[in-house]
């Protein structure tokens, strides 16, 4: 699925004289990513985030905070993080979070698959787990109901992404990525759905994680 698999790094001229990153995210110089990432940071915590009216113009800064998040600069990392953080706290002001997540998702897994450190790697990890317990609460059915096929389609989603981490050999902190997808796995509420969402959410997610898991663990010990 493109929304829940991003291709590795890589970097390449944009066609305007700029360097396109991971995802075709802008290559930003350490001293840029630091300015940018303090900047964004304090306009959000100031309260800016509320002013973000528009779908377009919210996911453009949270491409921009992602770009940020990916720099080699600790400063510029950190304040890109801070501000995508930031970003995602503030998506109902632009738009309901389940209709932007096919172009949320991606851009939160590149944010990780950039992280350098572990407590890096766990606080990105942290923010797609907080992600999903949002949508959880916008999607799902009342009083008891079977969760709605908003959050099915999401939650599906969500596990091909943590499915991926968890193979990303690249990742400082493995651990992380696989505790967020039991708990997203065991958010789906066994009681409440049938077992053919239960099969397909094994089919998508689990079960080709398994079977990765395997090979890179035969690849190891041959």
């Amino acid at each position: 699925d493109a929304a829940g698999d991003v291709p590795g790094p890589s970097a390449a001229a944009d066609g305007r004289g700029g360097r396109r990153g991971e995802g075709g995210l802008p290559v930003l110089s350490p001293k840029a990513a630091a300015a940018l990432g303090a900047e964004m940071a304090a306009m959000l915590l100031a309260g800016g985030g509320a002013g973000l009216a528009t779908r377009g113009t919210w996911l453009g800064l949270v491409r921009f905070a992602a770009a940020v998040s990916a720099s080699a600069d600790e400063r510029g990392a950190r304040a890109g993080s801070e501000a995508l953080s930031s970003l995602c706290s503030h998506s109902a002001h632009a738009c309901p979070l389940h209709e932007s997540l096919p172009e949320l998702w991606p851009l939160l897994l590149l944010h990780a698959r950039a992280c350098r450190t572990p407590a890096h790697c766990e606080r990105a990890v942290g923010l797609m787990a907080d992600v999903h317990a949002r949508l959880r609460e916008e999607t799902a059915g009342g009083g008891g109901e079977a969760p709605s096929e908003e959050w099915r389609a999401d939650w599906l989603l969500v596990l091909r992404g943590f499915c991926s981490l968890c193979l990303d050999t690249r990742l400082p902190c493995r651990d992380a990525p696989l505790l967020a997808l039991q708990r997203a796995v065991l958010a789906g509420d066994p009681p409440a759905l049938p077992p053919a969402v239960w099969a397909e959410a094994f089919e998508q997610a689990v079960f080709p994680l398994l079977t990765e898991l395997l090979r890179q663990w035969v690849a190891a010990t041959d």
